[in-house]
């Protein structure tokens, strides 16, 4: 491989899509998204901020102030390390109906703030559907891409994607390597019949690794739509859901589980989302062959770009990855680091050299639009944009 480009929540954030209702949220601000899109009026998710205020003291204002000291990614580890420091007494479960509704309020609060974070993301331009195409950021890297070239992103939304898409040479059966996805499946329409997976590219061009799953993954629970959850109903019942509106959600066969594919999929069974929450506690066990793929690719990389990426202490996997990555590459890596914060950029730069003083940053840039115009020559993206950073 080339050239590496790393992508973080700031190569989102610092997207530009004419007519996007609002750019993909960040972690700090990912409560105040869900406020202003309406959701903590929702009836529907009102119970989970009754059910943290009572638990934890924490109030609606807390969650979406300017500077928030409990973001999406605290709460949902709240709930996932209480799991763990109190598992379910199952003799107590089933005698102490006290024990047990409180046990089943919490598991229901839990899957809430789940459902909550799809909902963000679906509301909040993750799916770039709108008729003007592709962030011209993203276009511009991705039609400069060659075979030789690969995309990290740890990002949810399809804005890469769908760039990508646009240049004719990925597409989203083969592209997600080693991820090889055989159905496309609308979740709009629990009856369409699928075409085969022979119709279906069997190689991309241009490879793509999301290692934190996609919105648009998906697979198939085994469960039937009957009886249907009220989740199932409410969307059902709004033809209007931002998730009706999306055209292909992708599920594969990988890691040795048994996912959506042509000889699982029945119809009405419902799905689930193939991702990694933004919890302390992640869990990248679906996820392992695309990090040992990215794995490869740095360490034969001649050339990494890191866009809108911290490396947070809570980032264990990718510091872990990095490091792995770039210790066993036996190239001199340019590294070109775009990211807003000054402090971040110098602390990544310190953190290359400590992996192998060979690799060298060759540039920094605090703004993404830049780095896109003086790498790539953009027509497109000449006006200032946010800079990348999270």
């Amino acid at each position: 491989m080339d050239r590496v480009l790393w992508l973080g929540a700031g190569a989102s954030a610092a997207s530009e899509v004419s007519g996007w209702p609002r750019k993909p949220p960040t972690i700090n601000h990912f409560f105040r998204i869900g406020q202003e899109i309406g959701l903590h009026q929702d009836e529907y998710f009102r119970r989970l901020f009754t059910f943290v205020q009572n638990r934890w003291g924490i109030g609606a204002n807390a969650l979406v102030a300017e500077e928030p000291q409990i973001t999406i990614e605290t709460l949902l580890s709240f709930f996932d390390t209480e799991s763990q420091i109190y598992p379910v007494d199952e003799n107590r479960l089933s005698r102490d109906t006290t024990y047990r509704d409180a046990y089943f309020e919490f598991q229901w609060c839990h899957d809430l703030l789940r459902n909550y974070v799809r909902e963000v993301l679906f509301r909040s331009g993750a799916v770039p559907d709108h008729p003007r195409g592709s962030c011209p950021l993203h276009a511009a890297i991705a039609s400069n891409l060659d075979p030789s070239d690969a995309v990290i992103s740890f990002n949810y939304d399809l804005i890469m994607d769908k760039a990508l898409a646009d240049t004719g040479r990925w597409n989203e059966w083969a592209g997600y390597a080693p991820m090889i996805f055989n159905k496309i499946y609308d979740i709009g329409h629990w009856h369409t019949t699928m075409p085969s997976r022979h119709d279906f590219p069997r190689s991309s061009e241009l490879v793509y690794f999301k290692l934190h799953g996609s919105i648009n993954w998906f697979r198939s629970t085994g469960i039937r739509s009957a009886p249907q959850s009220a989740e199932i109903d409410r969307i059902e019942q709004d033809p209007e859901h931002p998730q009706q509106r999306v055209i292909s959600l992708f599920s594969s066969q990988a890691a040795g589980r048994d996912l959506m594919n042509a000889e699982g999929l029945f119809e009405g069974q419902f799905c689930e989302q193939l991702l990694v929450p933004p919890t302390m506690h992640k869990n990248y066990e679906a996820f392992q062959p695309l990090w040992v793929r990215a794995e490869e690719v740095l360490a034969k990389a001649k050339e990494l770009v890191i866009v809108g990426f911290s490396f947070a202490p809570a980032d264990t996997q990718a510091q872990w990855l990095i490091h792995r990555g770039l210790a066993r590459n036996p190239n001199t890596v340019s590294v070109i680091l775009v990211d807003s914060d000054e402090v971040t950029r110098e602390r990544i730069g310190n953190l290359i050299l400590s992996i192998n003083s060979r690799h060298q940053v060759a540039q920094k840039y605090g703004d993404f639009g830049k780095y896109v115009r003086e790498q790539y020559g953009s027509a497109d993206a000449q006006k200032e944009h946010e800079p990348a950073g999270v």
